[in-house]
């Protein structure tokens, strides 16, 4: 049904079709409420509380069995779309997969800080906030498979670079990159020096 033959019925009308095991309700309560699932289903119902402002009084109004459930579990789903859009990766773009991939990598990091978020927990340390938590990945994800830096005199072949006064300190590598035995050992060349 469309929304304005729901509301005709009033508060508590629903609509459904279901098909190989997944079903489609339409449920209208202040306004009308769109859900799918393939877990649970209309029977049986159940009802609710809801304001009437016709009789300024709550009423109990039919409700599918689906609306509860959905209720009921729907605190992991909420915490994953309001983290994701906490930071979201902005990725318009006229071809569908950029935006899914942004998306896909924004929920893979909001993942991952949450199953970080636990284990410092359990270890009894102070997690990083999420902002960190996303810039520590970037900075990591940068710097992953990078040759290490020449360390040493430079060979008497090549012209040295001029000298400058003050030279700033390279920044340190994160440490899931710095122990990732590769790119901080020392290069073995045949060369003195």
């Amino acid at each position: 049904m469309t929304d304005k033959e729901l509301m005709k019925r009033g508060c508590g009308a629903f609509d459904y079709r279901s098909a190989e095991g997944v079903i489609a309700v339409k449920w209208f309560d202040n306004k009308c409420v769109n859900l799918l699932s393939n877990a649970s289903g209309i029977m049986p119902l159940s009802t609710v509380k809801r304001w009437s402002k016709e009789s300024k009084v709550k009423v109990m109004i039919p409700c599918p069995s689906l609306i509860p459930a959905y209720n009921e579990h729907m605190g992991g789903i909420d915490l994953s779309d309001m983290l994701v859009h906490l930071y979201k990766t902005p990725a318009k773009s006229t071809r569908w997969y950029l935006p899914l991939f942004g998306y896909m990598l924004d929920l893979s990091i909001a993942n991952s800080w949450l199953v970080y978020k636990r284990e410092c927990g359990q270890l009894n340390q102070k997690p990083i906030t999420l902002k960190r938590f996303r810039l520590a990945v970037a900075h990591s994800l940068k710097q992953v498979n990078k040759p290490a830096s020449k360390v040493g005199q430079p060979s008497s072949s090549s012209p040295s670079p001029p000298k400058k006064r003050y030279t700033p300190r390279p920044s340190q590598p994160q440490p899931d990159v710095r122990y990732d035995c590769f790119g901080h050992w020392p290069l073995h060349c045949d060369k003195r020096g």
